[in-house]
């Protein structure tokens, strides 16, 4: 009957009390009330109307009209160009018995699924499963947000999930570094990976990744033979380790840089702005491309890109450099001679690009929502920063401090794409 009647009120135009007037909040549980021509689903709209289900990249395109997703209960989820909806009050209540405090590897049972998660349109078959808490973080009341493993090997990532605590988490004796660990890693570093810490989220999956080989793209240390950061495989793979230890593929200790001459004619002492033609003359043996194809492709001429290059060392620069026959490098070390006359060096960074905007977050947990704040001129993406500022996502792990509200780390966007930020500022979504 409630259907009926918001229906019945459109033809006197102006939205019904009760329909929604704004673009619903991804995660928000909405109950369709129309499916309007020129929506595909029109024609069959009897099978949408009255179904509930959570909204995702809701934009308005009306009055109380609306395009987005409907991840549907019951399974299902159609993209509506032209939907008129109901939006619901969202459950959050804690279900009795759910705990506060939890430690990895604790044996738990799922309690209750929280409509703002995206496992809430099938939740009957978790509610109730036993499982294992990987390494999740309480983000508000009894709600978690993290890894589950249940009894069946099925692997979960909830954002918002009740638990009850079925046994005691399993003694964790603190890993000893092992032998031959490396204590500092520049870019480009070949290292092999030699152990994982139990605090990082691949501990439970090392069996299949001990010993892998790969590329240091920008590790870091944080304790002992620790480090945290981005590391990419030979065979293509990508990983982001909160803890993970790392030997010399060749000897099992860290490795020492050659020195190397600079290259007659190369450029040396001074930043170079985006577009500046060079021809690219020498990789040092530090860089992750030297001894590859683009060793034998030199002399090669292109042009600088991204954020521009800056000299890791005396001749050697670090940054985005594409070819003329259109090869995109990301050097950490390498030389160029210039192509006619240099233009100016890039203008200084202003303390207005580097300043934190108010209510910025002090620290991102693995599973927090955030809004992209600020792209620092130091990350990849500043160049296309109009591209990700004011956007909504989720961090995947726990994001990594750079300096004052700047972090690095993976965010799934909610509109897509899932973006590796070297340095960006983050607001909670409510703002």
């Amino acid at each position: 009957m409630l259907t009926l009647l918001v229906l019945s009120a459109f033809a006197g135009g102006g939205c019904p009390p009760g329909l929604a007037m704004s673009a619903p909040a991804n995660g928000a549980t909405v109950q369709i009330v129309e499916v309007a021509k020129p929506d595909p689903f029109a024609k069959s709209a009897d099978v949408f109307v009255g179904r509930t289900g959570r909204a995702s990249g809701m934009v308005q395109v009306g009055a109380c009209e609306f395009a987005g997703e409907i991840a549907l209960d019951g399974g299902g989820s159609p993209y509506f160009t032209r939907v008129r909806l109901i939006e619901q009050a969202t459950a959050s209540a804690c279900p009795e018995g759910a705990v506060t405090q939890l430690s990895p590897g604790q044996p738990v049972r799922f309690l209750s699924v929280h409509a703002d998660d995206a496992y809430y349109g099938t939740r009957e078959g978790i509610e109730g499963k036993l499982a294992t808490a990987d390494a999740p973080d309480l983000t508000e009341d009894c709600w978690w947000a993290g890894e589950f493993t249940d009894a069946d090997g099925d692997e979960y990532y909830f954002y918002k999930v009740a638990v009850a605590a079925e046994g005691e988490a399993p003694a964790v004796t603190e890993p000893s570094c092992p032998e031959g660990a490396v204590r500092s890693i520049a870019k480009g570093t070949k290292l092999t990976l030699a152990a994982l810490h139990p605090d990082d989220a691949y501990y439970s999956s090392r069996d299949g990744m001990l010993g892998v080989r790969g590329t240091s793209v920008g590790l870091h240390p944080t304790e002992g033979c620790w480090f945290a950061g981005e590391f990419t495989r030979d065979d293509g793979g990508d990983h982001y380790f909160y803890k993970a230890a790392f030997i010399d593929p060749e000897k099992g200790e860290a490795p020492a840089g050659p020195e190397m001459a600079c290259p007659e004619g190369a450029v040396s002492g001074r930043d170079l702005a985006p577009g500046t033609r060079l021809e690219l003359i020498a990789l040092h043996p530090d860089d992750a491309f030297s001894g590859g194809e683009a060793e034998q492709r030199l002399p090669e001429v292109g042009q600088v890109v991204g954020n521009g290059m800056s000299p890791t060392e005396s001749c050697w620069y670090g940054g985005e450099f594409t070819s003329q026959a259109g090869t995109e490098y990301y050097f950490f070390k390498a030389a160029f001679r210039a192509v006619g006359e240099l233009p100016p060096p890039p203008e200084p960074v202003s303390a207005e690009e580097v300043a934190c905007p108010a209510g910025t977050l002090a620290e991102v947990p693995a599973g927090t929502r955030v809004r992209i704040a600020k792209v620092h001129p130091g990350d990849a993406f500043f160049s296309d920063r109009a591209r990700y500022e004011g956007r909504l996502g989720t961090a995947t792990s726990a994001l990594t401090k750079q300096e004052s509200c700047f972090f690095s780390g993976e965010v799934v966007l909610d509109d897509g794409g899932k973006p590796y930020f070297f340095k960006a500022a983050f607001l909670p979504v409510d703002k």
